[in-house]
C-alpha cells in the first residue's frame, strides 16, 4: 500500500457516504493525518459534535463526542451511538449502511450532544459502555 493511500480511501468514503455532514451540518476538518503506514484519520467539528473517523487495518470506524464541556475526552463509537438511539448494537465499523444510520439520526445525535443534554447523554452512553464491556469480557 502506498504512502497516503489509506487517507485517499478514507476521504473517498467520507465524500461518498458522509458528505451530508458538510452539506447539512457545516462540518469542518479540524485535524487529519495520513502519514506513512496503514492508518489515517480525519476529525470533524460541528456545532455540538466532534467526529473522529480513523481508518486502520483496512477498517473505518466513527467516534463522536461533545465539542466542548467536561467530557470532551470521551469518544463514543458507532456501536454505542447505535445502542443509545435504538437499544440494539451494531458492528461498530463504518460502512454504507452505518453511514445511512448516522445520517438518519444526526439531528438526534447533535441534540444529544448539545450543552443542555450532554451530561445526561454522557451518563447514558457511559452506562452502555460499561454494560457492553461486562458482557464482552465475562
Amino acid at each position: 500500500m502506498g504512502i497516503g493511500k489509506t487517507m485517499s480511501e478514507l476521504l473517498m468514503f467520507v465524500v461518498k457516504h458522509l458528505a451530508f455532514l458538510y452539506d447539512d451540518y457545516d462540518a469542518k476538518i479540524v485535524y487529519s493525518h495520513g502519514g506513512r503506514g496503514p492508518a489515517s484519520v480525519i476529525e470533524l467539528e460541528m456545532e455540538n459534535v466532534r467526529i473522529w473517523i480513523p481508518r486502520e487495518m483496512g477498517e473505518i470506524c466513527l467516534y463522536m463526542q461533545a465539542n466542548e464541556g467536561s467530557y470532551k475526552k470521551e469518544w463514543f463509537d458507532s456501536d454505542i451511538l447505535h445502542e443509545f438511539l435504538t437499544g440494539s448494537s451494531s458492528s461498530g465499523l463504518m460502512d454504507a449502511r452505518e453511514a445511512k444510520f448516522i445520517k438518519k439520526h444526526m439531528d438526534e445525535l447533535n441534540d444529544a450532544f448539545s450543552p443542555q443534554n450532554r451530561d445526561k447523554t454522557k451518563a447514558k452512553m457511559m452506562a452502555l459502555v460499561v454494560a457492553r464491556d461486562k458482557h464482552r469480557w465475562r
